[in-house]
């Protein structure tokens, strides 16, 4: 479980350190990059969804997976903290939408990038995919 955390925040990060443009934009290359994920697993015939979504609502109910779970909560937490500070910055360049707190705003991306897993999980497509996904932008764009 550690390794496959420590990977996906490796991924989320480069996209997020990315400087040469906007938080919002950047944002919007993490839904995009998500989204083209799932597809193209789908399209390989691999599993679709998320290990540590699908971990965590097994693990919810289970004493025995309790370590895993503790380890999804705690990088949880990290990740919504990790990007409140990059919509905050955002917030203060005028990039994102003053309308909801940062620590409010990356809880609306998480539960996007949790619905797109579950979206693709049960097979919809890249449109509503991309519905969910532009539904959190649009509570990002000021």
């Amino acid at each position: 479980m550690a390794t496959y955390l420590a990977e996906a925040d490796e991924s989320v990060d480069a996209v997020l350190m990315s400087s040469a443009t906007t938080v919002l934009e950047r944002i919007s290359v993490l839904f995009d990059d998500l989204i083209d994920s799932e597809m193209d697993r789908r399209a390989s015939g691999g599993p679709s969804g998320c290990f540590s979504v699908n971990t965590a609502l097994e693990a919810a109910d289970d004493s025995e997976l309790a370590v895993p779970l503790q380890q999804l909560t705690v990088n949880l937490h990290r990740r919504l903290s990790i990007m409140a500070d990059y919509l905050q910055a955002g917030q203060a360049s005028g990039d994102i939408s003053c309308t909801l707190p940062p620590p409010a705003q990356a809880e609306i991306i998480n539960g996007a990038v949790v619905g797109i897993r579950v979206a693709a999980r049960v097979g919809s497509g890249r449109e509503s995919m991309r519905a969910i996904a532009d539904g959190a932008l649009m509570a990002l764009t000021p």
